[in-house]
Formats: C-alpha cells, structure tokens, sequence
C-alpha cells in the first residue's frame, strides 16, 4: 500500500505543480518587401530585311520584343536606333565609301505609328502593365522597320546595319 500512497502523492504535487505553471509570450512579424522590377526576357531577334537588288522596294519586317514586369507595374517600351534619333529614324551602315539607307521603325504593323522614345506629351512609346515575372507572363511587342521606296537607287553594294537600343521604364 506504501507504493500506491506514494505515487498518489507525486501524482498530486504534479497536478499542484502545474496549476501553479506561469507562462509569458511575446510575437514577432515575419516580413517581406518586394521591390517592381521589369525585364527583357528573351533578347529580340534582328530585325532582317532581307536580300534585295539595287533599285528594287525592300518589304518591311519584324521582330518581338518580349518584356516581363512585376504585376502591376506600369512601364513603356521605347527604341533608339544608333544615331540617337528620338523618332525612330535610323541609318543603317554599309561599306565604305557609301550613303546609308535610311529606316523607320513601326508599332505593331508596317505602317504603324513610329516609334522611338519620347514619353509624355508626343510619346511615341509602347506601354503595358506588367503580368508577373514568370514566361507566362510575357507581355510581347511587335517592331518593325520600313525602308523608304528609292532608299536603294544609289548606294554602295553590300551589307548595310544598324544598332536599336531597346529601352525599357518602369
């Protein structure tokens, strides 16, 4: 009976033991900031013209710009050709001694409104909202380059190119 009365009694300053039991607490925040972030998910393709004879009308072409922004964040896309023209007025290069031949570049369609880089009032920009960072997400824009009927008439035989800066705000 001794062992029973005993464990009896620890039984019962455990139960003590616990009414007594004090806690404290205290919380803390786990946290996160994310920063909007844009990017040009695939570097465009070149934008190639083709191979014409001289004298002959260069038909207009095309390439995707492919741009990833956070959600929700506003951006513009604006293009520079290499002579800095803010209307999307470029000169592509050729051999020496030769004239270049002159492009335009296009929104959307070969006969779309220029582009270049001018924001606010006269903006010749692209804009979207961003989707998300991920591939699905990808908001695409459609450049094309025209070259002016004539543009071939006179000028050196060879290779002609040009550099486009592609620019991105957000």
């Amino acid at each position: 009976m001794s062992f029973k009365k005993t464990l009896l009694a620890i039984a019962a300053l455990s139960f003590v033991g616990v009414a007594g039991a004090a806690t404290a607490t205290s919380s803390f925040n786990v946290k996160l900031t994310v920063n909007g972030t844009c990017a040009i998910k695939v570097a465009p393709i070149d934008i190639d013209l083709g191979t014409v004879l001289a004298g002959d009308a260069v038909t207009p072409a095309s390439t995707v710009i492919n741009v990833n922004c956070s959600k929700g964040t506003a951006f513009t896309v604006g293009l520079t050709p290499s002579n800095s023209s803010t209307v999307g007025a470029g000169a592509m290069a050729g051999p020496a001694p030769s004239t270049p031949i002159a492009y335009q570049l296009h929104q959307t369609t070969a006969a779309g409104a220029v582009w270049g880089n001018v924001t606010g009032a006269g903006a010749n920009v692209m804009s979207g909202v961003g989707l998300g960072m991920g591939v699905p997400q990808i908001v695409p824009f459609i450049a094309f380059a025209s070259v002016a009927a004539g543009a071939t008439d006179a000028v050196t035989l060879g290779a002609y190119t040009d550099l486009v800066t592609v620019t991105v705000t957000y």
